[in-house]
């Protein structure tokens, strides 16, 4: 059996360079120190956590149907906002890294798969107002929600796109062509995220960034993740438990990196 606690333990345990100590790669201490580490940006962030003590306490349900890996946490048919922001909202300081991430990259094309309540897509498209996000969610009652959120966060540089991620992504990648950012964030699955990874190895370029949400919340998300980091298009992997991060870079040698966050 897959164990959560232990794998989370083992990653503490072993897990380094969470100050860029020891670092040899240029463009990875640069990527820690610049973005990981960054503390300098809190106050872009007011507005989205308001949003989050909202939806803490809003006890209104909705329908849970999905179409993305089962909830560990309820099997009921529907569920309080405020469980489902508690168990699948991205936490804080992971949406503050995406923000920072973009923020620092600076991306012109951003592709979300999982919507949820759009906290994750406010971090997103608020990290580069002159960037487009296109996120994807197939429950009709999420994305009422995430596009409600998002106009009151006043973001318009956004699209939601109410369907299965299977019937529309490849549309998408070869609408937009060449995708900066890309966050997988929805059917944690071996055969989803591989699928998706695959999909959009298709269209990438030297400097897209991949986000991988939950690399360890399964054997099967760990037994993705393994695989796609072994991708011989992949330079650079970095593996902060909860995300998985993917760079393309040919000028980049081939690393593999467990930072402490």
């Amino acid at each position: 059996m897959h164990n959560y606690t232990f794998k989370r333990l083992k990653y503490i345990i072993f897990a380094k360079h969470k100050k860029g100590f020891s670092i040899h790669s240029p463009f990875v201490f640069d990527f820690i120190t610049k973005v990981i580490e960054n503390k300098n940006l809190d106050g872009d962030y007011l507005n989205i956590n308001t949003l989050r003590k909202q939806l803490k306490k809003n006890n209104s349900k909705i329908s849970t149907e999905t179409l993305g890996a089962k909830s560990k946490t309820s099997s009921s048919e529907f569920r309080k906002i405020s469980s489902i922001y508690k168990s699948s909202s991205v936490q804080k300081k992971y949406g503050e890294l995406l923000y920072r991430i973009c923020n620092w990259a600076k991306p012109q094309c951003i592709i979300e798969t999982g919507t949820c309540m759009g906290i994750s897509t406010a971090y997103l498209a608020l990290s580069t107002p002159e960037a487009h996000t296109t996120s994807i969610e197939g429950n009709s009652d999420l994305v009422k929600i995430a596009s409600k959120n998002l106009t009151e966060l006043n973001i318009a540089n956004t699209s939601i796109i109410e369907a299965n991620i299977d019937d529309v992504l490849e549309d998408i990648l070869k609408k937009v062509k060449k995708p900066d950012f890309v966050f997988l964030d929805a059917n944690h699955t071996y055969i989803a995220c591989k699928k998706y990874f695959e999909q959009i190895l298709d269209y990438i370029h030297n400097d897209t960034i991949v986000v991988i949400d939950d690399i360890h919340w399964s054997t099967g998300m760990e037994k993705a993740w393994n695989e796609i980091k072994q991708n011989t298009k992949v330079t650079v992997s970095i593996d902060l438990f909860q995300f998985g991060i993917i760079f393309f870079r040919k000028e980049s040698p081939k690393q593999d990196f467990k930072i402490k966050f």
